[in-house]
C-alpha cells in the first residue's frame, strides 16, 4: 500500500487526514501548472461557471468572519472566483457554505463565482442537498454549485497526466500516494444515515447496526464492563443489535438500557436508534421519563423508548457524538432513580 494509505489507518492520524489531503491538493496545484489548468477546466464544466480567470489556488484563506474554506481559486486581483470545501467525516452545513458564498458575493459583485463541495462517494447525495440549501440561504444568483468526489478529482488529474504521456515518475508517485490516502480515509467512514431523505432507511441498516455495536462498546468500556460482564441478549428481529449498557446498579437486579435499531420506528421515518428501558424498571418512574424525554415513547408492554439522534457526520466524529449522547441519557436516567 502507498505509505500515506498506511499512515491514514493509524488512529492518531484520523483527525489529520482531512487537512493533509487538502494540503496535498494545494501543493500539487501550486507546483504543477498542467494540473491547475485541467482542474480549472473541469470545475468550469462541473459548476457551469467560466473559471478561466483563476490565477492560483490558496489553502485555508481566512475570511472576514474568521471562517477558512479549504481551497480558494483567486484571480489576478485576489478575488475568490471559486471556493472548494473538502470533507471526509466532518459535519457539512448550509450555514458554513453560505458564509463562503456571502464572502464571494461581497468581492465579486455581479461577476459569477462558484462553490465546489468535495466529499467521499458515500456523502454525495447529502452534500448536494446541503450545497443547494446554502445557495438558497445566500440568495446569490450568479453562484454556480458543484458537488463531486475525491476519486473524481483524482481521475481528472490522472487523465491529464495520461494525456500528456508524462514520464514524470515523481508526479505519478505523488498522485498514487494521494489516491491511497483518500481511499484509506474513505474506508474509515461509514455511510451517513439517510443522506437522501426519500431513500428507504434499510439501505443503511448494516451501517447503523455497526454504529450501535461500536459506540455501545465504547460506553461499556468507559463504565468498566466488557461483553462478558453483561447479561445475555435475546434475539429480536425488529430491534437489533440491541446491546445492553448498564444504567445503574440496583438491588435486586441491575437496570440496563438496551440499545439498537428499532425497525418499527425507522419505518415510520423516526430516528432509527433507540435505548429501551424494560417495563419493570420504567414503571416506577414512567411519569418522570415522559417529562424528561418528551420525544420518548411508552409501548404496550410498559417499556420506555428513548430516541438517540443520528448525526450527519460520519466516521470517528459520529461515533463520538453517539457515545456522548448515550452517556448523557444514562446519566439523566440514573438521576431519576
Amino acid at each position: 500500500k502507498p505509505l500515506l494509505a498506511s499512515l491514514a489507518r493509524e488512529g492518531w492520524f484520523t483527525q489529520m487526514g482531512e487537512p493533509a489531503a487538502t494540503k496535498c491538493l494545494a501543493l500539487l496545484l501550486r507546483t504543477e501548472p498542467r494540473l491547475q489548468q485541467a482542474t480549472v477546466s473541469w470545475l468550469s464544466s462541473l459548476t457551469g461557471v467560466n473559471l478561466a480567470s483563476v490565477h492560483h489556488f490558496e489553502p485555508e484563506l481566512v475570511q472576514d468572519d474568521r471562517a477558512r474554506p479549504d481551497l480558494v481559486g483567486l484571480d489576478s486581483d485576489g478575488r475568490p472566483v471559486v471556493v472548494v470545501e473538502a470533507k471526509f467525516g466532518a459535519a457539512l452545513t448550509p450555514e458554513q457554505l453560505s458564509s463562503y458564498l456571502r464572502y464571494q458575493q461581497a468581492r465579486l459583485g455581479d461577476s459569477p463565482g462558484a462553490l465546489v463541495v468535495l466529499v467521499p462517494e458515500a456523502r454525495l447525495a447529502h452534500a448536494q442537498l446541503v450545497a443547494h440549501a446554502a445557495v438558497e440561504k445566500a440568495q446569490w444568483a450568479p453562484a454556480g454549485v458543484g458537488v463531486t468526489s475525491w476519486d473524481a478529482w483524482l481521475d481528472t488529474w490522472d487523465a491529464e497526466v495520461d494525456a500528456t504521456a508524462s514520464e514524470d515518475f515523481l508526479l505519478r508517485s505523488d498522485l498514487n500516494q494521494l489516491r491511497g490516502l483518500i481511499r484509506a480515509m474513505d474506508g474509515l467512514l461509514g455511510t451517513p444515515y439517510a443522506p437522501n431523505p426519500e431513500a428507504p432507511w434499510r439501505t443503511w441498516e448494516a451501517d447503523l447496526s455497526a454504529l450501535v455495536l461500536e459506540f455501545t462498546r465504547i460506553v461499556n468500556e468507559a463504565e468498566g464492563y466488557t461483553a462478558r460482564d453483561l447479561p445475555a441478549q435475546s434475539q429480536e428481529p425488529a430491534f437489533s443489535p440491541a446491546r445492553y449498557v448498564l444504567v445503574t446498579r440496583r438491588s435486586p437486579s441491575d437496570i440496563f438500557f438496551r440499545v439498537g435499531v428499532s425497525h418499527e420506528r425507522a419505518d415510520q421515518g423516526k430516528t432509527p436508534i433507540w435505548a429501551r428501558l424494560a417495563g419493570v424498571h420504567a414503571g416506577p418512574i414512567i411519569g418522570a421519563l415522559h417529562a424528561t424525554f418528551p420525544h420518548g415513547e411508552e409501548d404496550a408492554h410498559g417499556q420506555f423508548w428513548v430516541p438517540l439522534d443520528v448525526p450527519e457526520t460520519v466516521g470517528s466524529e459520529r461515533v463520538h457524538f453517539m457515545t456522548e449522547q448515550l452517556l448523557a441519557r444514562m446519566s439523566i436516567v440514573r438521576a431519576l432513580y
